[in-house]
């Protein structure tokens, strides 16, 4: 699974797509939701260093149920 985001300019998750779903809907879902609530990144800066919004690609992610 990957996601998208839109990071703002504080460095706040504001929206997350599925790129490459887990194939669970509800897990895609709860990805996103945890992404959004718990992520936080040290904001883009322009060329003239103020903080911009930004879009990150998040590194692959497997879920796997222990067990």
């Amino acid at each position: 699974m990957q996601a998208k985001l839109s990071v703002d300019a504080s460095g706040r998750v504001m929206d997350c797509w599925i790129l490459h779903s887990s194939g669970h809907r509800s897990l895609d879902g709860a990805t996103c939701n945890i992404l959004r609530q718990r992520a936080r990144f040290a904001p883009a800066r322009n060329g003239e260093g103020k903080a911009v919004p930004s879009v990150v690609v998040t590194p692959p992610v497997r879920w796997q149920l222990e067990g």
